[in-house]
């Protein structure tokens, strides 16, 4: 699983060194990309969360496939930084780590609200993130 969800991450990146697209449909897609397989079910979603509290080992694997993770998006954050898309002033680090929790908080609470439907919840969860991180002239693209 976490090989599948880091090769989409190196797909965004591949995407954001183009500078076909808008910074914010990048972003919105992987974000939506992400969330697919854990998405399917709330079950699934809760499955996850269990076996990643109840194993130091998976817990382990995890944190270093998030970690990994964070890496490429830093790197797709320094490009999108120095096109004037996202603030400069902001951490790469720091924003790439903002970026997986808010995206793993929010499928975390669909799990438990199964009543709300997943995409439009992660839109509004995506349009708080691209809110704090965009700069103020940056190409606003839909995507998604």
């Amino acid at each position: 699983f976490g090989e599948l969800q880091l090769s989409k991450v190196e797909r965004a990146l591949e995407e954001a060194m183009e500078e076909g697209r808008p910074p914010r449909a990048v972003w919105k897609d992987l974000a939506h990309e992400l969330a697919r397989e854990p998405g399917r079910s709330p079950g699934l979603m809760r499955g996850l969360l269990t076996a990643i509290v109840s194993s130091d080992a998976v817990m382990a694997q995890v944190r270093q496939t998030l970690s990994h993770g964070r890496e490429l998006l830093t790197r797709i954050i320094r490009k999108s930084q120095e096109r004037g898309e996202i603030r400069s002033d902001l951490d790469l680090a720091e924003t790439a780590r903002l970026f997986q929790q808010t995206l793993l908080g929010a499928i975390s609470l669909w799990s438990l609200d199964p009543s709300v439907e997943l995409g439009p919840w992660l839109d509004k969860t995506f349009d708080l993130f691209w809110t704090g991180a965009a700069a103020p002239q940056a190409d606003l693209g839909e995507g998604v």
